[in-house]
């Protein structure tokens, strides 16, 4: 039992020990830097404060509950007591991380290691769907262009996908690098894809359990968690009624116990989440908001328009292509020199520029592959993922952390497509010139 549970430790370093490395290597000089030249995170939080305060890993009150609080919110739930909604209540499993580190260190380095380590996991299932939903990815890993050697021995061998895709990912180097619920929960995520191609489906509803656990927007999984009902029940010819009836009660509880969270989100999304009063970022309706309104044909006409595009909208500002928003740790919002003193923009021209040329046309190409591949699982979950998220997230404020779970896999499927198109253009071209 303990050389499996070896084994299974050390899966995500055997399997790819080179891309891992590499990027933990990044992730430690960065990190370094980081803590003793002081930088921040995109509000201004500075690396340091991490020993101390939570707000690095959330600026939630409630991951600061201690066990007996986590326990009393459920007994509410389940009692139904109430809940307050201004109390905005998060999942239990990032409050119990967070304690056990404290417990441990007194500090949040336990956390973070633990992230380095998750990170892992995430790369090896990203890389792994990759390969299973992109025609190109499994030859174009093959092709290594830099390698590292000690001795003659090869401790190093990269290609562009793992090098662009993953090692230099610039947002997934800022999610491990300030670790918060945003990992664990995009590892649990692409678990559930993983599981699923490997037709795994109990393991895929224990997995989406701790997603409820986890973050509200676990609730955004209902709809691919459906779609693996049906991939089941189509493989078993079995039809598991009472763990189906018992994980749609679970979502409808977990919709209660998180309502909370809906409504303080709500209302800071019409607060923050733009220019007030209902418009968005964009300048556009929140469809929340517009759907309570009345007024003539026009306003009845920007309802409908409002709802059917919004979460298009809501997915392209998810994956970088987004306005900067002025938050900053500390400091006063209301003066423009106060903000571009605090905030360090550099994270804002990366994810967007990052959005416009990898993640956005790295969803167009899974869209196109799907369409040729229209029995692939692990790819119909995913492309259902992103689309429930974009629909869930049609009153809130969108944040990258949202859609971080879909990032290297966007990355890789972008990075190989363009690989496959340079390769035909120089193909064309030599043969133009030969004729």
């Amino acid at each position: 039992m303990i050389a499996n549970l070896t084994k299974i430790f050390f899966y995500p370093l055997k399997k790819y020990r080179s891309t891992c490395l590499s990027f933990t290597l990044i992730i430690l000089i960065i990190t370094l830097l980081a803590f003793f030249l002081g930088f921040g995170d995109d509000r201004g939080f500075n690396l340091k404060n991490y020993l101390t305060s939570t707000y690095i890993v959330g600026d939630f009150d409630s991951y600061q509950r201690s066990i007996n609080e986590i326990i009393n919110d459920f007994l509410k739930l389940f009692s139904g007591s109430n809940l307050q909604p201004s109390e905005a209540i998060q999942g239990p499993v990032m409050p119990i991380l967070l304690n056990a580190s404290k417990i441990l260190t007194n500090n949040f380095i336990p956390f973070y290691i633990l992230s380095i380590y998750i990170s892992y996991w995430f790369i090896t299932f990203a890389i792994d769907i990759s390969r299973d939903i992109s025609p190109w990815v499994d030859s174009q890993l093959e092709k290594k262009i830099f390698n590292f050697k000690i001795k003659n021995k090869v401790i190093i061998d990269l290609s562009y996908l793992e090098i662009f895709g993953i090692i230099f990912n610039p947002i997934l180097l800022f999610y491990v690098i300030f670790p918060a619920s945003d990992l664990p929960f995009a590892f649990l995520v692409l678990f559930i894809i993983w599981n699923l191609g490997k037709e795994k489906y109990n393991l895929c509803y224990l997995t989406y359990i701790i997603c409820l656990l986890t973050r509200p927007t676990g609730l955004f999984l209902l709809p691919a968690v459906l779609i693996i009902f049906y991939f089941d029940y189509k493989q078993n010819k079995r039809f598991k009624f009472m763990a189906y009836i018992l994980l749609i009660l679970l979502s409808f509880s977990f919709y209660y116990y998180y309502r909370g969270y809906s409504v303080t989100n709500f209302s800071d999304t019409l607060q923050y989440g733009g220019y007030g009063g209902g418009l968005n970022v964009w300048g556009l309706p929140v469809p929340g908001w517009i759907i309570k309104q009345n007024s003539n044909i026009n306003l009845e006409l920007n309802k409908i328009i409002s709802i059917i595009f919004t979460p298009f909208i809501q997915i392209i500002s998810s994956l970088g292509l987004r306005p900067s928003y002025t938050t900053i740790f500390d400091g006063n919002t209301e003066e423009i020199l106060s903000i571009v003193s605090i905030k360090p923009y550099i994270y804002a021209y990366i994810r967007i520029i990052w959005g416009a040329i990898i993640t956005l046309p790295g969803l167009i190409f899974l869209v196109l592959i799907s369409i040729q591949k229209k029995d692939n699982k692990q790819l119909i979950a995913m492309i259902t993922i992103i689309f429930s998220f974009g629909v869930g997230l049609s009153s809130s404020i969108t944040l990258e952390r949202y859609l971080f779970f879909a990032y290297p896999v966007l990355s890789i499927s972008a990075i190989s497509s363009y690989i496959k198109m340079l390769a035909t253009i120089k193909s064309d071209i030599k043969l133009n010139k030969t004729n």
